[in-house]
Parts: C-alpha cells; sequence; structure tokens
C-alpha cells in the first residue's frame, strides 16, 4: 500500500541468476539490501538487555544469495531448501523403469532394451544428484557456522543437546534453531518484563531516516514475530468482539465474523507499520485513509504484506 504511495530507494537490487544447474548459481536469488555498508549481517541469539541487529529475515536472505553463488553440484536444490526452510524431497524425482506395452514381442524386447539403458543413465544422474545434496549439506552447515553466526549464538548452539546429531549435518534444522534462539528470551529473564519489553519494542519501531521501506517492513515483523511468541493469535478477541467493525457484520454470517477475530491481530500490526512509517512520506496517504473512513470506506490494510 504505501509503496503505491510514496517512491522509495531501496538499499539494494536485483541481480539477473542462472539455472542451478551442475557448478552454477541457482535461478531466483537476488541479491539482498539492509544493512550498513560492507558489515556482514550475522545471526544473534535473543539476550538481556541487548538489541538484535539484523532480523533472521535479513540475515537468511544473505545467506540465500550467498550460496546460490557459489560454485556447487546441483546448486538449485540445496537453495531452494535453505530458502524455504525445508529440505527437498528428491525421491519424487528418482528415475523409474518403463516397460513397453508394445504387443510385438520383437520390437517390446527392443523397447525395453532402449529403456533400460536411459534408465541406467537417469539413474547415475539421480545418484550423483542425491551424492551432491548430502555434500552441499555439510557445505552450507559449515558456511553459516563459520560466517553467519555470532560466537553467542554459536555457543548457544553448541549447547543444544542434539548439537551434534543434527544441527551440525542438516542446515535446515540449524536455522529452525536459529530462529527459535533469535525469539527465545533468555533463562533467567522475568517473563512479565520480557513481554512489557517486546510490546515497547513493537510500539517503538518507528522507519529510520534512510531507512527503506521492505527494510522497516522486514524489521517491524521481526519484532511482531517476538510478541506473537509470547501472546498467541487469540490476544485481542475480545477487543474484536466489542469493536465497531465486527458489530456490522451480520450474525448470520458466522464464517465472516470468525474470519474478523482470526484477522484482528494482523490487522492492528498492519495498521501499526503504517502508523510508524516514515510521516514526511505517508502524510497524504494517512490523511486519505481517515478520510475515506468518515465516508464509510475502510481502505485500511489487513495484512502487513498489504501495508
Amino acid at each position: 500500500m504505501i509503496e503505491d504511495q510514496v517512491t522509495m530507494n531501496s538499499n539494494g537490487g536485483s541481480n539477473p541468476s542462472r539455472n542451478g544447474r551442475a557448478g552454477g548459481s541457482a535461478k531466483g536469488s537476488s541479491k539482498p539490501s539492509g544493512g550498513k555498508k560492507d558489515e556482514k549481517p550475522k545471526f544473534h541469539p535473543l539476550m538481556h538487555g541487548e538489541r538484535i541487529v539484523h532480523t533472521f529475515d535479513v540475515v537468511h536472505e544473505h545467506l540465500v544469495y550467498t550460496i546460490s553463488k557459489r560454485k556447487l553440484n546441483y546448486t538449485t536444490d540445496i537453495v531452494k531448501s535453505i530458502k524455504s526452510l525445508k529440505n527437498v524431497d528428491l525421491s519424487k524425482d528418482q528415475p523409474k523403469m518403463v516397460l513397453s506395452k508394445n504387443k510385438n514381442e520383437e520390437q517390446a524386447r527392443a523397447e525395453n532394451m532402449a529403456n533400460q539403458t536411459q534408465y541406467h543413465l537417469e539413474m547415475q544422474e539421480f545418484i550423483q544428484r542425491k551424492k551432491s545434496f548430502e555434500d552441499n549439506q555439510l557445505v552450507v552447515t559449515s558456511m553459516i557456522l563459520s560466517e553467519f553466526v555470532t560466537k553467542e549464538m554459536k555457543d548457544k548452539l553448541e549447547s543444544e543437546v542434539d548439537w551434534e546429531s543434527t544441527l551440525e549435518e542438516d542446515p535446515v534444522e540449524l536455522l529452525k534453531r536459529i530462529r527459535k534462539l533469535m525469539i527465545t528470551s533468555p533463562n533467567g529473564e522475568y517473563g512479565d518484563w520480557q513481554l512489557w519489553e517486546r510490546l515497547r519494542e513493537v510500539l517503538n519501531c518507528r522507519q529510520q531516516k534512510e531507512e527503506s521501506l521492505p527494510d522497516f517492513r522486514k524489521r517491524f515483523k521481526q519484532k511482531v514475530e517476538l510478541l506473537e511468541s509470547l501472546l498467541g493469535k487469540k490476544w485481542l478477541d475480545y477487543y474484536a468482539l466489542n469493536s465497531k467493525e465486527y458489530g456490522k457484520i451480520s450474525n448470520s454470517d458466522k464464517m465472516k465474523q470468525q474470519e474478523f477475530r482470526d484477522g484482528a491481530m494482523e490487522r492492528l500490526f498492519a495498521t501499526g507499520f503504517v502508523c510508524n512509517a516514515s510521516r514526511e512520506k505517508t502524510s497524504k496517504m494517512m490523511s486519505s485513509l481517515r478520510s475515506a473512513y468518515v465516508r464509510g470506506s475502510n481502505h485500511y490494510p489487513d495484512t502487513l504484506e498489504k501495508a
């Protein structure tokens, strides 16, 4: 929404990419933006009294871009896994032997021989692809631990009970654990204090003067996720039920009522994002939103992605 109203210069641009075949760069990985010049973003755990400099999404984006530019065999498989935080299922691409349905016995024999030759070739390539994926998992794990985590994060990871059995071998599970450590309060922090800190951080998260809108959205979203991890998604249920907008929904439309209640938190933070964006760039848009609402048209965004 804000992008439609103002023109803002982002810190990064997109780079054309090539197909991620053996030895090539993976497709669809543009150069990420965000962070100070020459400063490499790293994953850092949530610690008492400290602010997270880079969000998980920012560092994750840089990691995906870095992997896509490394000369690895079958790069696409590992890039896709890291980007989605879900290991690709290579078994779906495993070759299968095709038998001829030709009723002519001699022709069927010839076709089966050709099919068998093709099957062996495809199987050899599949085995190499699978082996490359396993090798790349170890390469990426090493890359993450040596280039993309702070000492504090590495210390926390090494103290996890499944460090040797899982985290050292599977980069996807490693990243999931890293994300958890970036939003989980350290042991010994008083719960109510932690909650108040997370609330304060969301309310005070404002767009900086030189910060692009996409970078601000990522930073704001990270704060929201931290708060959401403590409060859950239903903490605004009472507010939603007693809101003016909820009262406008017909009692017979139970599905719409439920959708409105389920979306309460997302709407609140979408509004908060617009409110905390740079006023000198969005004042006209905010004035337009208010005027339209007074006239009976609600154009306020209902999700962070639409804001």
